[in-house]
């Protein structure tokens, strides 16, 4: 019996093409992808956020605009343990695990717009990449097998749950 192939949503989401444009911009891994709020001389505006791991281990920090698609910034992260905590959560992920963005597109296909989502390595438990839908007024979280792409059940939390640190896994942004 041949493999059913995941239906592709329609049209690509702005998550995906933020993802695909700080690949292009600065090639690597991208592990953490979200939406984040910049104040910038008094304006405030919203941009997605995408972390790259490069080949030499260097956390990069790429920010995109949600409706061009246009990389604004990228550099080096200002955080002084985001490499680590990035090449940590590299090293945690199986062999021939999918990309971000194939796993972001999968989690997309029953409904909902993308918001974030980002790899876990938790001790103790399996790898995941956690994907933070919207739909309507609501939150959904979608975990997914990182190698197969199917989806494991996730506890779903609130905002404040969100807004927690947690160690030593990689934030979504």
């Amino acid at each position: 019996m041949a493999a059913v192939p995941m239906p592709v949503p329609s049209a690509s989401s702005p998550l995906l093409r933020a993802i695909e444009a700080a690949l292009a911009s600065k090639p690597g891994l991208a592990l953490e992808v979200g939406y984040e709020d910049e104040t910038e001389k008094g304006v405030r505006r919203e941009v997605i956020e995408v972390m790259v791991l490069d080949a030499s281990g260097a956390a990069i920090e790429v920010v995109v605009d949600p409706v061009s698609g246009r990389v604004l910034e990228a550099g080096p992260s200002d955080e002084a343990d985001e490499a680590a905590e990035l090449g940590a959560l590299a090293k945690g992920l199986p062999g021939g695990h999918l990309p971000l963005a194939e796993l972001v597109r999968r989690a997309s296909v029953d409904g909902g717009t993308p918001r974030e989502a980002a790899f876990k390595v938790r001790s103790g438990s399996p790898t995941t990449c956690v994907v933070r839908l919207q739909v309507g007024a609501q939150s959904k979280r979608i975990a997914l097998d990182p190698v197969t792409g199917t989806t494991r059940d996730v506890p779903q939390r609130t905002e404040a749950d969100d807004d927690e640190k947690d160690e030593p896994e990689g934030k979504a942004r």
